[in-house]
């Protein structure tokens, strides 16, 4: 695993959603947002997605994220669907 990395249970898309979700919180300040809430709606910038995106991949191990898909899943919950559907179809 990369540094920081932690064992996500790749099989739950809920667990995904919580790890973003938290990544959402500690790079936009605030946890006053919903899983389906836009991530430029809540404060989200280009700057604040790729620390987002840097952190996604430090923190859940295999997992690589291209800026298009932070702008085509742009809700925790679509990015987590996304990201677990990769993550399971690559094992």
């Amino acid at each position: 695993m990369g540094q920081g990395a932690e064992a996500i249970d790749i099989n739950s898309v809920e667990d995904l959603q919580d790890r973003i979700g938290a990544i959402w919180r500690s790079v936009l300040g605030t946890s006053d947002f919903g899983y389906d809430d836009d991530f430029f709606a809540v404060g989200g910038d280009s700057f604040k997605m790729l620390m987002v995106r840097a952190e996604i991949e430090e923190t859940i191990d295999g997992c690589e994220v291209a800026i298009v898909e932070l702008l085509r899943f742009p809700t925790v919950a679509l990015l987590a669907s996304q990201l677990h559907q990769r993550l399971a179809s690559d094992r």
